[in-house]
């Protein structure tokens, strides 16, 4: 079985898994979609890449669905606990944020 949620819910168990709160302010697309300009412009300027780059932005907002059925099929895939994959996930930033193995130079 595969996960079907919405992004605001993902954002949400990830949250709970790494101990912080999920932000309580939603930025319609449209105005994080503004800031997102305004901050790539900004980063280009200081010669850094943006925290939120206007792509990032535009995928955020579609509503996207994946389907395992063929790598099911073909690889013998399986899912394993989202929960699992998650803890891993945070696991995996916080180790390169403290600059251990497979961290960037």
């Amino acid at each position: 079985a595969g996960y079907d949620m919405s992004l605001k819910a993902f954002a949400g168990d990830v949250a709970r898994a790494a101990g912080v709160r999920q932000p309580a302010l939603e930025v319609p697309v449209p105005g994080a979609a503004l800031a997102a300009r305004v901050e790539t412009w900004l980063s280009a300027r200081a010669g850094r890449p943006p925290h939120a780059p206007i792509d990032g932005v535009r995928l955020a907002a579609l509503p996207v669905r994946f389907d395992a059925a063929r790598a099911k099929r073909e690889l013998g895939f399986k899912a394993r606990p989202l929960e699992q994959s998650i803890g891993d996930a945070i696991a995996f930033v916080r180790q390169l944020r403290e600059g251990g193995e497979g961290a960037a130079p």
